[in-house]
């Protein structure tokens, strides 16, 4: 994971599993989704697995649900955001994601470009074939937008009509920001889980 810039999607809870995604980006710019995650764990307990995986990327930043800053009963009335950014193992550079009417459409839409990309044969968002990755996959061809019944006065609908897995929600948080590659620099194998020899070969 050298040659690319990892970052993270974040859609927490508390009474359903936790989804994340992991995207990285290469030189180009183009978006690989490497792996999902799905914690049906405590929030601290989630935030201690994506604090280890994280480590294992050269990361950049995430993204996470906004209204996980706030103490509503969705989150079992906790602040999802203080225990994710505070204490033990914090879920490092995690910052909140746009929120604003219509935000949830112009993601959509985001993802569909992506997917659309420069043509048939070089889209801009590509996901990895793992079977973490399985429920995403299944969401982009199922998921439809949540409608009202009079569409024609009030406008289309920002929401999704969601089934049961979260990680298309996730994708939306971090892809609505810009994701960019940049080079890398020496880094020294103690910031880093993994081996002294990949570092040793990227500088061969």
């Amino acid at each position: 994971f050298l040659t690319y810039v990892a970052f993270l999607g974040l859609d927490p809870h508390e009474v359903k599993a936790t989804a994340a995604v992991i995207v990285a980006v290469d030189r180009d710019e183009t978006v690989f989704v490497d792996r999902c995650y799905k914690g049906d764990k405590t929030l601290k307990d989630v935030k201690r697995d994506l604090n280890r995986t994280l480590s294992t990327y050269r990361y950049g930043f995430g993204k996470c649900d906004p209204h996980a800053d706030s103490d509503r009963t969705a989150f079992d009335n906790i602040n999802a955001w203080k225990i994710l950014t505070k204490g033990e193992n914090p879920v490092p550079n995690l910052k909140k994601a746009d929120s604003y009417k219509g935000s949830i459409l112009a993601g959509v839409d985001i993802i569909r470009q992506m997917l659309i990309g420069y043509g048939p044969e070089t889209p801009r968002l590509k996901i990895i074939d793992r079977p973490e990755n399985a429920e995403l996959i299944h969401s982009f061809r199922t998921l439809q937008r949540d409608t009202f019944t009079n569409e024609d006065h009030r406008g289309p609908k920002d929401a999704i009509a969601e089934g049961k897995h979260d990680h298309h929600a996730a994708l939306r948080y971090i892809l609505q920001s810009p994701l960019r590659w940049y080079p890398l620099e020496a880094p020294e194998a103690k910031d880093y889980k993994y081996a002294q020899e990949s570092i040793e070969a990227a500088y061969a």
